[in-house]
């Protein structure tokens, strides 16, 4: 059944239904989005990661690919591999006739307003700043984009209002050591601890935050740019594992090569990263452990010949820090050894990634890996003797062909953040906690890689056929939620794993200048939170605490004309 419409959703509606009458923006090259000319103008608004609009641009560059193959260039392969909104802005621009043309530039960005609705508990995987809790939860994305010569300024603030209604959850027992807030998360709490609730609060949650804004200049090679736009890491379509679309943008400063270097064995792409990581506000109550300094590198390899292979190395390093402003130097420490986690003397941690990207020329199929570490090995011989030690993955593959007026897209990607047989003579652990850093891998309550979350696995397929105007699509996964606190004592008899099983179909119509995105799934919670009660005393079994959940969500984002 159809949400009722809250007084916000309304209010942004009227919003979005009003920028329908607001002149068009400048048109879209062709070539850039990988469509043809006539459809060019369904590719709008600020391409927040895993959007519809994010995802047709996959989509058209996997269709370049059959068109013309061995064409694409390093800067295109880089766009998959590390990316935000204000990148494939630019890359959305069409090309300048001539630099004098192109000196000031205005461009109001499409407003997107998604508003989604669960029945009976949360659903909300790489949401970014929306908290899709119980009840209904509403997303409003507008602004600008500016551009004076080298300077490129995009405001595009985020408001977002959550109903957060009551549904059952596991409180965080009060008195106890560590002390923590009663919606802090109660199976890692310590020695292993994150910043996960499993609900802000019992009250209302409404926020306007500065969302997928940057201030970047290009410099001779390279741009630097500040903001708290989303940064996106990794070629992983749902779950990238160390910087992804789940939590909200966080304060940051970035260097970006431009073109690459040209090496002899290719070009050679890079970003350095230095950020703010700040705690939610249902977590502690000392005020002297809020924020967290956050360092990074990425370098990325397009072999020379090979423009449709790419392969790259990244790794954060995130360190404590007494007061909200970013620590510079921590970003010089990015290749600096942290030490083994919760060794006497260490304070910092650290995730290094392998990945890889191969787009398939002229079959039209994206086939990518990431690869992570979460704990730093002791020595080679420690590295070899135990590889797995700690890891996570990701596996994906993405397959389009043109189809009846418009084109079939397949996608399937399984990611693996479960401990693996090391587990048995040394603690591995579980992803994204931390031993020294009560809050982990998290700003403001959400994990910065992964959507799944600590200790988790998951499998995803889908299918999508676009056309001009339309979309129609099905998918299907399954989640199996943190199991490497399952066998531990902060989980009583008897044991049950916590799955959800889902399945949901999509679509997508153009109505004017707005594109409207309908998304529907029924997800089957099975052992909520590994609870289960007695179903034969006599047989001695046991069924879980389950909950079927409808989740709901509705789009309207507004378009260019031509």
């Amino acid at each position: 059944m159809v949400p009722r419409l809250s007084p916000a959703w309304r209010a942004s509606a009227a919003l979005c239904l009003a920028a329908v009458a607001t002149p068009p923006v400048a048109a879209q090259s062709a070539r850039a989005q990988g469509v043809p000319a006539q459809r060019a103008r369904l590719v709008s608004g600020v391409p927040l990661a895993g959007s519809e609009t994010e995802e047709r641009l996959r989509l058209a560059a996997a269709l370049d690919s059959i068109r013309a193959p061995g064409t694409a260039s390093s800067e295109t392969a880089a766009r998959w591999m590390f990316r935000s909104p204000s990148m494939l802005l630019r890359a959305l621009e069409p090309p300048a006739p001539s630099a004098s043309h192109r000196r000031v530039t205005l461009q109001l960005l499409a407003p997107e307003l998604r508003t989604v609705h669960n029945s009976d508990i949360p659903h909300s995987l790489g949401d970014g700043t929306l908290w899709a809790g119980r009840g209904t939860s509403t997303l409003v994305t507008a602004g600008l984009a500016l551009r004076v010569g080298p300077v490129r300024l995009a405001l595009a603030p985020q408001h977002t209002t959550s109903a957060n209604t009551r549904f059952q959850v596991i409180p965080y027992v009060q008195g106890i050591t560590p002390a923590r807030s009663v919606w802090a998360n109660p199976f890692l709490g310590a020695p292993l601890s994150i910043d996960l609730p499993f609900r802000f609060g019992n009250q209302r949650l409404t926020r306007t935050v500065p969302g997928q804004s940057a201030l970047a200049v290009d410099l001779p090679g390279a741009t630097l740019s500040v903001g708290t736009e989303q940064l996106t890491w990794g070629p992983g379509v749902r779950n990238q594992l160390l910087l992804g679309g789940n939590a909200e943008g966080f304060p940051h400063a970035t260097l970006t090569t431009r073109q690459g270097l040209r090496t002899p064995v290719g070009r050679l792409h890079a970003q350095w990263l230095v950020g703010r990581l700040q705690e939610s506000a249902f977590f502690d109550s000392a005020p002297d452990n809020d924020f967290r300094a956050l360092g990074g590198a990425l370098l990325q390899l397009t072999p020379r010949g090979d423009s449709a292979f790419t392969v790259g190395l990244a790794r954060l390093v995130m360190s404590s820090q007494d007061g909200p402003a970013p620590r510079l130097g921590s970003a010089f420490r990015v290749f600096a050894p942290v030490g083994r986690p919760g060794a006497p003397g260490t304070s910092r941690e650290q995730v290094t990634a392998l990945f890889a990207r191969w787009l398939v020329a002229p079959v039209g199929a994206e086939v990518y890996v990431e690869w992570a570490r979460f704990a730093e090995p002791a020595s080679l011989r420690d590295l070899l003797e135990y590889p797995g030690h700690s890891q996570g993955y990701t596996v994906g593959v993405l397959w389009a062909r043109p189809l009846r007026g418009g084109a079939l897209q397949l996608n399937a990607e399984a990611t693996q953040l479960e401990q693996d047989a090391s587990g048995r003579v040394r603690d591995a652990g579980v992803s994204y906690t931390s031993r020294v850093i009560p809050q982990g891998w998290t700003h403001r309550g959400k994990v910065l890689g992964a959507a799944i979350g600590p200790g988790s696995s998951s499998q995803w397929v889908s299918a999508d056929w676009y056309g001009g105007r339309l979309r129609l699509g099905a998918y299907a996964a399954r989640i199996r939620w943190n199991n490497d606190v399952l066998w531990t004592p902060v989980v009583p008899q008897p044991k049950l794993e916590d799955i959800t099983l889902l399945s949901g179909v999509r679509a997508s119509a153009t109505v004017g200048r707005t594109r409207v995105l309908l998304d529907y799934a029924r997800g089957a919670r099975l052992a909520y939170l590994y609870q289960a009660r007695p179903a034969d005393f006599a047989r001695g079994t046991n069924v879980g605490v389950d909950f079927l959940n409808q989740t709901f969500s509705v789009t309207l984002v507004t378009h260019a004309g031509r």
